[in-house]
């Protein structure tokens, strides 16, 4: 990994989490999240420039950890 990308993905998930504290306690919302931030990928890919899909990229590794981490649990 390079220098600086852990950090990059740190100050992302605790973005989220601060903007977005809760959420609906079920793995189904949770992926459903992981999926939109997908499609988010998929048109910056298509339609912005390459700082744009990073930091699309960036929230769907915050979501994902975000699931990995448990806070879609009851």
């Amino acid at each position: 990994m390079k220098p600086g990308t852990l950090d990059r993905i740190v100050a992302h998930v605790n973005h989220a989490r601060e903007k977005h504290p809760e959420w609906r306690k079920t793995p189904e919302y949770a992926l459903s999240v992981a999926d939109l931030e997908w499609n988010e990928v998929v048109h910056a890919l298509h339609w912005e420039n390459p700082k744009r899909v990073e930091e699309e990229v960036l929230d769907m590794i915050a979501v994902l950890v975000r699931i990995l981490e448990g806070d879609h649990k009851a």
